[in-house]
């Protein structure tokens, strides 16, 4: 793993900000405007991802979902149309607490975390502030969280 100087610093080169300070309980950099920012490996970025994906199954798309769900090639047209509106039902009115049971009807967890990086990148799961991910060489990866 790569040291907190290391992540210091190469986010120093990208901003032009030298005066970066850590913050140990967000585990991010925080630059002399106050800009938060994480910054991680790949490896780490792929793990950040994911977690963060498992944690909102249940605000993805219905359609994504059922696309990736064990019954998805069993359903006709009409019962699909009934299955995507019952989603819909359950994600508005337990929002969070749908999760388990979006997790419950995906076929292939990873699979599925695969296609919604593929589709969106690790930025629009890891930087809450703008959902994008800054390359900043040497395997590090920069996402904006303020």
């Amino acid at each position: 793993m790569k040291n907190i100087e290391t992540r210091k610093k190469a986010l120093a080169d990208y901003t032009g900000k030298n005066d970066i300070k850590y913050d140990a309980d967000f585990e991010a950099f925080v630059l002399p405007d106050g800009r938060m920012y994480k910054v991680f490996t790949d490896a780490e970025a792929d793990q950040a991802a994911e977690e963060d994906i498992m944690n909102s199954l249940w605000a993805f798309n219905a359609d994504f979902i059922l696309d990736h769900s064990k019954a998805a090639d069993d359903l006709s047209g009409r019962e699909r149309d009934e299955v995507l509106n019952a989603l819909q039902e359950m994600q508005s009115k337990l929002c969070e607490s749908a999760t388990p049971l979006v997790r419950c009807l995906i076929a292939d967890l990873n699979e599925f975390i695969d296609d919604a990086i593929r589709a969106d990148g690790r930025g629009h799961f890891i930087a809450q502030y703008d959902g994008d991910e800054i390359d900043l060489g040497c395997d590090l990866y920069a996402y904006r969280i303020d």
